[in-house]
């Protein structure tokens, strides 16, 4: 068997014959990762990264997710400029122009009537002129403009009506668009949610898995009544684990500016963590806003 000694640093200076006498005793596989440089089937730890460091990689992601969350947030339409545009194009605006205009001329009508009965008494005051005499002068001097006002009513009941109508529609399509704006919004929630959970189990070691398994023991303790030893150390370690990733979560949140209480589920949480994300605040979760003590690891 012949060996190329170059490829094993840890064997620099033996000969072959020494070298595979070493490799045969077992003592081979540390020497073949000496110098940093791996042998045919060894590691080089080197390269291998840490659990610490490989976690504070996938924050990465998360910040990415946060902006995609923000962009999406800041190119939506706000409700106010929805209602506008659509007002716009139903004419609102020139429906209520016509409205108020026809609203001026009943008034200025309004006014005229009011002023025919002081006019006709003022000017038959000499005159031999019998009560129904007087009436009749009125009611003559004000048939036109009754006509005039009641044609001017119709045509603002009519406007008024299709305003309202309008309007009643346009809120509803601004209601459906926020609707829609919502449902675009909440792939983007659950995606920033979701590695906000993950980084969080990961900084934790809580995982889902661990999460069943303190279940499975808590329902064993309730049926039973007891648990064995190992069992009730698995049951306190994985508890501290679950507490852990959950005030890892609740620092989150603060660190979002949200009031947390304390007595917040998890879902309740990462729900407000991802509708604050939603609401296109700045902030950002970076390293140092997780807990990276050793009792983590």
């Amino acid at each position: 068997m012949a060996i190329d000694l170059n490829t094993y640093p840890g064997y620099a200076g033996w000969g072959e014959t020494e070298a595979l006498a070493d490799i045969a005793a077992g003592h081979g596989a540390g020497k073949m990762a000496q110098g940093g440089t791996p042998g045919a089937g060894g590691i080089n730890m080197s390269e291998v990264p840490s659990a610490e460091a490989y976690t504070k990689e996938q924050f990465a992601g998360e910040d990415i997710a946060l902006q995609a969350l923000i962009d999406r947030m800041t190119g939506q339409e706000k409700p106010l400029d929805i209602f506008e545009r659509l007002e716009t194009k139903a004419g609102l605006p020139e429906m209520r122009g016509a409205a108020k205009t026809l609203t001026g001329e009943i008034e200025g009508i309004e006014d005229i009537l009011r002023g025919i009965e002081p006019q006709v008494a003022g000017a038959t005051r000499e005159s031999m002129v019998t009560e129904s005499q007087r009436l009749g002068i009125i009611q003559a001097k004000a048939k036109p403009f009754l006509e005039r006002m009641g044609e001017f009513g119709t045509a603002l009941g009519r406007i008024v009506g299709r305003i309202s109508t309008a309007e009643q529609g346009i809120a509803t399509k601004v209601q459906l668009a926020m609707k829609g704006q919502e449902m675009e919004l909440a792939p983007h929630e659950l995606r920033f949610s979701v590695l906000v959970d993950r980084n969080a189990r990961l900084v934790t070691g809580f995982t889902t898995d661990r999460g069943t398994q303190l279940d499975i023991l808590f329902d064993k303790l309730e049926r039973d009544r007891t648990l064995s030893d190992a069992e009730w150390t698995l049951a306190n370690t994985i508890a501290s684990e679950e507490r852990g990733y959950k005030q890892t979560l609740q620092k989150a949140a603060a660190n979002a500016g949200i009031d947390v209480s304390g007595s917040e589920s998890i879902e309740e949480l990462l729900g407000l963590i991802g509708r604050k994300a939603a609401e296109g605040d700045e902030w950002d979760l970076t390293e140092e806003d997780w807990d990276w003590g050793d009792e983590n690891w």
